[in-house]
């Protein structure tokens, strides 16, 4: 097996983007048309969009923890809250919960999400006090049907596509893997499911990812202070190193999708920690020497 490129300084320079000082800062996601960056802070419901150029980072409440956001084919963003799936408004900060999900379910709130080429969004939901399979994933038609695919999952995280579209990539946090589905495009159907990539470390915990355009996976490790790029049949390609522990997922960007934003959270961690880590909850750039994909477009 060839040796991990653990990533010299002078090959990925980590940079600060943004001193965000977030509990939890998740679901980094790059808008082409704003040319921001739209960002989740989960405890404290805010949507953030960064502008990397001029620096500047506004954000609204959703009056609740959200734990993804995804852009609208028709203006606005989709987001994953506490009680459901939202619609919110960037300009106006106007709010609305358009499908309750799990309602049933006080101690669940949604987690990470994605969209598929299609435009279907895909989100899963976990318990808040990390109760091993109360959670499941669920896919979300543009005309707001929900369907539970994945059921049960402890923490749902990680959701990305291969370029081809025909691959689903998927992170139960809990479970410390990658699995990987057949996908069928034109359905949203899973089938054939196998584990592509089983993390050993007893610590850090995969979260959020990324697909590049050669087909392989930048994924956060939270609690192992570092992103790991795997390729599309499981190898350990590269490691970043971060200044913080608790990496929690990553998104490419930038005019030519040509950098790499990383969130990160300061939640749980102790005094001696921060003082240690008083980056976390920061969001981090850097260039990963590989393009990423256009983010897909939730349809409804």
């Amino acid at each position: 097996m060839r040796t991990p490129n653990m990533s010299s300084p002078a090959s990925h320079k980590v940079e600060v983007a943004l001193e965000a000082a977030s509990d939890i800062a998740e679901s980094p996601w790059w808008d082409t048309e704003r040319a921001q960056l739209l960002w989740v802070d989960i405890p404290r419901g805010e949507i953030h969009y960064f502008d990397p150029v001029s620096g500047s980072d506004d954000s609204m409440s959703v009056g609740q923890p959200v734990g993804a956001v995804v852009g609208r084919r028709f203006g606005g963003v989709v987001c994953a809250v506490r009680d459901g799936i939202g619609f919110a408004n960037l300009e106006t900060g106007a709010f609305e919960l358009a499908l309750p999900i799990e309602l049933d379910r006080p101690t669940n709130r949604m987690n990470d999400g994605a969209c598929d080429p299609a435009g279907r969004l895909w989100v899963g939901t976990m318990d808040t006090n990390l109760r091993p399979g109360a959670g499941s994933l669920y896919r979300v038609s543009a005309d707001l049907v929900s369907s539970k695919i994945i059921s049960p999952v402890s923490i749902s995280n990680g959701l990305d596509w291969s370029p081809n579209g025909q691959t689903m990539y998927y992170i139960d946090s809990l479970t410390r893997q990658i699995v990987a589905w057949d996908f069928e495009p034109s359905t949203g159907s899973l089938s054939n499911s196998r584990t592509l990539v089983q993390t050993p470390d007893e610590v850090a915990t995969p979260d959020g990812m990324a697909v590049d355009t050669q087909g392989c996976l930048w994924v956060a490790m939270w609690d192992g202070g570092s992103v790991r790029r795997y390729s599309p049949t499981g190898e350990l390609l590269t490691v970043i190193d971060l200044p913080v522990s608790r990496v929690t997922s990553v998104a490419f960007g930038g005019a030519r999708l040509d950098q790499l934003f990383i969130t990160s959270a300061r939640a749980g961690l102790t005094p001696n920690q921060l003082e240690r880590e008083p980056l976390a909850g920061s969001i981090f750039v850097v260039d990963p020497q590989v393009t990423g994909l256009a983010p897909h477009r939730f349809a409804g």
